[in-house]
């Protein structure tokens, strides 16, 4: 949701700093359809799952 992002200033004082670095880019989607269908390589990537983490399709999404 954009809204997430949008929120990412208000909890933390540095995000802009993060959210324009120039080799920074934030993706609002499903990860791993994103993934799947992406050719380009990551050095980090950061999910933020549902609560719980084990809940019906996220352990499928973490571990296929």
């Amino acid at each position: 949701m954009p809204s997430v992002r949008d929120a990412f200033g208000f909890y933390h004082a540095d995000a802009a700093e993060y959210a324009h670095h120039p080799k920074g880019r934030i993706v609002i989607d499903d990860g791993r359809r994103f993934l799947k269908r992406s050719t380009e390589q990551f050095d980090v990537i950061v999910i933020d799952p549902t609560a719980p983490v084990m809940a019906r399709g996220v352990k499928s999404a973490l571990f296929d």
